[in-house]
């Protein structure tokens, strides 16, 4: 569904980003970001998403964020979340 290993821009868009907006009932997902911490070209994000599926259901998930940036670009990002929650909230 919306796991799995995504490569470049724009298969992140076709096989992650679009899928789950045709998901949500509108917009994206707002996120609040609680704390962010940087190392080296690492740069970890934990945050809390709402949203709305199109069921109705909402959509609040918890994040944890790791990503590698060089050269002013994202290189590697790894996201954690309650796929779980995907699953029921989303549907498969």
């Amino acid at each position: 569904m919306l796991s799995g290993t995504f490569r470049g821009k724009q298969e992140v868009i076709d096989k992650l980003l679009k899928p789950l907006r045709a998901r949500l009932a509108a917009g994206p997902v707002v996120f609040t970001i609680d704390r962010l911490i940087a190392e080296g070209d690492y740069v970890a994000m934990q945050a809390r998403g709402r949203a709305t599926s199109r069921s109705g259901r909402p959509y609040n998930n918890t994040y944890c964020i790791v990503a590698r940036i060089a050269d002013g670009k994202v290189k590697e990002m790894t996201d954690y979340a309650d796929t779980e929650l995907v699953t029921s909230a989303l549907g498969a």
